[in-house]
């Protein structure tokens, strides 16, 4: 697993679990922030 695809994947998830968050479905999986 390189770290380059890593940092990537955790950017994605992060955006997404934004995006959800902002559109009001957002089930409380990752409000660690």
């Amino acid at each position: 697993f390189e770290k380059r695809d890593e940092t990537r994947l955790i950017s994605f998830v992060v955006i997404l679990d934004d995006f959800l968050y902002v559109l009001g479905i957002h089930d409380g999986l990752s409000s660690k922030k």
